[in-house]
């Protein structure tokens, strides 16, 4: 075993020698005691409970250690990441992922430096859910076509062109740099909108699911519109009547959050045949709703038919299906960390 300081041991040792050898000679021991200053050889072993650890940019996980130590051992360790722009980590084992790229995370006894355990912690950036049927970015500079800072194009990052344009000159948005977390964002203000193809409208009783990062500066002004403006057949995603967001088939209204002006959100709005669903800073309210009936039409972006939004979009990205919670929560994940919400 190992002897603390000031410590002492005593030893005796048996030899046999077989009596009927005929053998002479002489048998050598050595016993060495050996220390290091400033290491207490009494913790033994340091591990390290889980296995490597695979993380998505914005998770957090806490690890433990198990120490092995002689009774009255100092068992605390010390936690240290060898690469703090992928992953941190704190004196209570907390890591949080920070960005793309691999960290080792390190458990060392206080007492004795010899005794340790690491482990890999791999961090991805976040990303959508495949198959949107639109998406816009103001943060993909490639997607934007502006000249003197006014938005004629907001291009269609999902690989299907659906892009949305104004080729009015005094209807169209602004670009605004460092807008959210030091990204661009697209401002709105009367008259400015853009529209786009009616393909990305989710027609008849399609089910879809819609995510928005946006901040709104007054009341009223949709976010989205699409439809043809009677008996359940367009869609509204705004902020009215009671200052709530609505989520809205025309004369079907499903009023949910109330909605905080000049403020930064996450929204997400959802219909899976049966139900509705809208989820404000990842704050869920569900209602029953049947009867969707949207008509085709081109999407409105940053008005409906009577009013305007003032305010930003920094991303909005449309499926014509219902995502599950786990993909909601993916796409939410990747917002979050992107624009810091």
């Amino acid at each position: 075993g190992a002897l603390a300081a000031g410590a002492s041991v005593s030893f005796e040792l048996r030899v046999n020698v077989p009596t009927a050898s005929a053998d002479v000679g002489r048998m050598c021991f050595a016993i060495m005691i050996s220390a290091t200053a400033g290491e207490d050889l009494r913790v033994l072993s340091v591990t390290i409970d889980q296995a490597d650890w695979a993380l998505t940019t914005g998770d957090t996980t806490t690890a433990t250690a198990t120490v092995t130590a002689d009774p009255g051992a100092d068992d605390s360790v010390n936690w240290s990441s060898s690469n703090s722009g992928a992953a941190t980590i704190n004196n209570a084992g907390l890591i949080t992922a920070v960005g793309a790229g691999i960290s080792v995370i390190e458990a060392v006894s206080v007492v004795n430096s010899l005794a340790r355990s690491s482990r890999f912690v791999s961090v991805t950036a976040p990303s959508i859910v495949p198959g949107a049927v639109a998406w816009y970015d103001a943060d993909d500079a490639s997607t934007i076509t502006e000249s003197g800072g006014k938005i004629s194009e907001w291009r269609d990052k999902s690989g299907n062109d659906n892009h949305a344009a104004q080729a009015s000159g005094p209807n169209q948005p602004t670009l605004t740099a460092g807008g959210l977390n030091g990204k661009p964002v697209i401002t709105f203000a009367s008259p400015e909108s853009l529209t786009a193809p009616a393909a990305c409208t989710p027609t008849g009783a399609t089910p879809y699911t819609i995510f928005a990062v946006f901040n709104k500066t007054s009341y009223p002004g949709s976010i989205l519109f699409c439809g043809a403006g009677a008996a359940n057949q367009a869609l509204y995603f705004d902020a009215f009547f009671e200052n709530k967001i609505r989520h809205e088939w025309f004369t079907n209204d499903f009023r949910s959050h109330v909605l905080t002006l000049n403020t930064p959100h996450l929204a997400a709005f959802q219909f899976d045949g049966t139900q509705r669903l809208t989820r404000l800073d990842e704050n869920e309210v569900t209602a029953a709703a049947t009867g969707k009936n949207t008509a085709s039409s081109d999407l409105l972006i940053g008005k409906d038919l009577w009013y305007q939004m003032t305010g930003f979009i920094a991303e909005l990205i449309i499926y014509h299906t219902a995502l599950t919670p786990a993909e909601i929560a993916a796409v939410e994940s990747y917002l979050k960390a992107k624009w810091g919400l």
